[in-house]
């Protein structure tokens, strides 16, 4: 039997039914199509539809198996023990593990991995931003120390506080907006490599606001890591750079 993706990625204008196709590849065995399923999730909440295969388990042996039972008892896992016993009846050395309600599976697979997986991804976020700060505030604030005495002539020719600070603001903001312009194209070009190739999840779009709604707070943060070495750079009192130079 195949899902329905199965029978109209191959078969879009025919019946699929009593179809033959050929197993693995052109030597593999060869099989006919006896019924048609509905496409189902097989392996990830977010895949996108996969064409699928059911073989009957003399044709298609396999060492583990998978039994699903339904149960109308308000607490399924209650049955697990009844199954235990049916197949201890049939096979006392069969091997029974992992019982699991539908419940705990989607539990598992739909929320507690994509939250440990966006937790995973928030974390690293967080640490290769407060990476950035730490790089920006040292540069700026290097960059700061070897102008010193630029900046004592500057203010003893008559530049006031106010402009000092500016320019030195300009220049870290200067190299955040570069960084920040270079992260948006690689992450356009990220997303776009995942909504079309990426096969365990599906993505119909990408909302263009998270960008700018990224970009703001981070020239934000940005203009907070040089406004220290900006503050600092204004507190330089001329004639003691000139005197050290």
């Amino acid at each position: 039997m195949v899902n329905d993706h199965f029978a109209s990625h191959y078969w879009p204008h025919a019946d699929a039914l009593g179809k033959r196709f050929h197993l693995n590849n052109a030597s593999g065995p060869l099989v006919q199509i006896v019924g048609i399923v509905k496409t189902g999730k097989y392996l990830w909440i977010a895949e996108p539809p996969l064409d699928y295969v059911y073989l009957p388990y003399r044709q298609e042996p396999h060492s583990a198996m998978t039994l699903v039972a339904e149960s109308y008892a308000p607490d399924a896992a209650t049955l697990s023990s009844v199954i235990r016993n049916v197949i201890r009846g049939l096979d006392a050395n069969m091997p029974v593990f992992d019982t699991r309600t539908m419940a705990d599976i989607y539990t598992q697979r739909a929320m507690k991995t994509p939250r440990m997986i966006a937790q995973s991804v928030a974390g690293l976020g967080l640490m290769g931003l407060l990476l950035a700060i730490v790089g920006l505030y040292g540069l700026v604030a290097y960059t700061v120390s070897r102008r010193t005495r630029e900046i004592g002539i500057r203010m003893a020719i008559g530049s006031d506080r106010r402009r000092v600070i500016v320019m030195v603001l300009r220049q870290g903001f200067t190299l955040g907006v570069a960084g920040v312009a270079a992260g948006l194209v690689a992450g356009v070009l990220f997303c776009r490599v995942l909504t079309t190739s990426l096969w365990i999840a599906n993505f119909d779009h990408v909302n263009a606001l998270l960008f700018p709604a990224i970009a703001l707070p981070l020239l934000a943060i940005t203009v907070l890591a040089a406004w220290q070495p900006a503050w600092r750079a204004s507190r330089v009192d001329p004639l003691r750079a000139l005197r050290e130079e």
